[in-house]
């Protein structure tokens, strides 16, 4: 796969990239955006291209801080915060909202990730691909590495069920779940929505 720095220098290239990420985010943040009002400070963690935190921002007029353990070079409206991928460098409680978009399935640590939006947010909106069957997995990585240029392990995403019991765990209240269709790079992507509060 080609490289985001690699895209850059090949400017059509960048153009399409470009259009899908932003097709990409305008079917995901109508799911989303019912749960954010224009006072909320959001946090993006694993911000990537930035394309739904843009989308987000012109929709709702919110103030968002976009962070991630690595510059994407398809980012550019926002400054990104970097960080090490283990402690948010923020004060507990400093967001209103925290989104997890298509990002724990690529971590090697996602329940510190987790944990970590937890603790400087007061609600997480997460949103992962889930899937049914063997057939759902394999479309789901596929279509995942492709959309993200890397390759992932091939367990790591959850079906719902398995997000929700991990959740209980964490003693994080699921206030709301959402399962939909997406389609980018030509596949069919099964995601869920979760909203999540602290339990008291």
């Amino acid at each position: 796969m080609l490289p985001f720095y690699l895209i850059k220098k090949i400017p059509p290239l960048e153009k399409k990239l470009k259009k899908m990420y932003l097709q990409r985010a305008r079917q995901i943040v109508p799911r989303i955006d019912k749960f954010i009002k224009k006072s909320d400070r959001v946090l993006d963690i694993g911000c990537g291209t930035g394309m739904i935190s843009r989308t987000l921002k012109d929709k709702k007029g919110c103030k968002i801080a976009l962070c991630d353990v690595a510059y994407n070079l398809m980012c550019d409206t926002y400054p990104v915060i970097i960080y090490d991928g283990k402690k948010l460098p923020f004060k507990d409680g400093e967001f209103s909202k925290a989104l997890v978009i298509a990002v724990l399935h690529h971590c090697k640590n996602p329940m510190k990730i987790l944990d970590e939006a937890a603790r400087v947010s007061k609600k997480i909106i997460i949103m992962e691909d889930v899937f049914t069957d063997w057939f759902s997995r394999l479309v789901t990585f596929i279509g995942d590495c492709l959309v993200n240029f890397e390759i992932h392990s091939l367990f790591t995403n959850h079906t719902t069920e398995e997000w929700l019991k991990i959740f209980k765990k964490k003693k994080l209240a699921v206030e709301n779940v959402e399962e939909f269709r997406l389609r980018c790079v030509g596949l069919p992507f099964k995601l869920a929505i979760f909203v999540l509060s602290k339990k008291i």
